[in-house]
């Protein structure tokens, strides 16, 4: 019965949709999509792999490379197959949004990174962490507009040059050099 494999290959939490086909007269073609990860939260020694509707696909002790990581989320209860509880539901979705525009946008390739930190203060201050820069985004809003401004910037900035990017919400980006003065 077809509905009952796709149901039992449903309940492994790393696959998101089945497709069965019969071919007469004695086949069948099954089709199976894995789930992308939104993001890794870190929690205790490793880190929790979630979807984009929030959902646990896995908890691994490495980081791999093109990674995103959601650091500010405080995870209340976390199970493999369910869907994540953490303190800030909202700032939960919004750091997956940002996530999801990140992957849209091909930010690892863009920005010649290996993992890209979102960091969540709270809805209003949302930064990005890659390498040596950090992107202050504001609330996140407009995000995939607020992707190109960065990218206009990045491009005439030199090689591993260490700062701090802001767009603001008129549309403005400005970078402003670590000068190690500060430290």
């Amino acid at each position: 019965n077809t509905k009952e494999i796709k149901q039992k290959l449903l309940e492994n939490p790393e696959i998101d949709d089945v497709k069965i086909k019969r071919r007469l007269p004695n086949t069948l073609v099954i089709d199976v999509y894995e789930k992308q990860t939104a993001g890794l939260i870190r929690y205790l020694n490793s880190y929790i792999e979630i979807d984009k509707k929030g959902y646990v696909i896995r908890i691994d002790g490495d980081l791999r490379e093109n990674s995103i990581i959601f650091n500010g989320l405080k995870v209340t209860q976390v199970a493999v197959g369910k869907r994540i509880i953490t303190t800030d539901e909202f700032l939960l979705q919004k750091a997956i949004e940002v996530s999801q525009s990140l992957k849209k946008f091909n930010a690892f390739h863009t920005f010649k990174v290996k993992v890209i930190e979102i960091l969540l203060k709270n809805v209003n201050d949302i930064e990005l962490k890659m390498d040596k820069l950090t992107v202050k985004l504001g609330d996140g809003s407009d995000i995939d507009y607020k992707l190109k401004l960065l990218k206009s910037v990045y491009d005439k900035l030199p090689k591993n040059v260490e700062g701090i990017i802001t767009i603001n919400s008129n549309g403005i980006a400005t970078f402003s050099p670590n000068t190690g003065e500060d430290k």
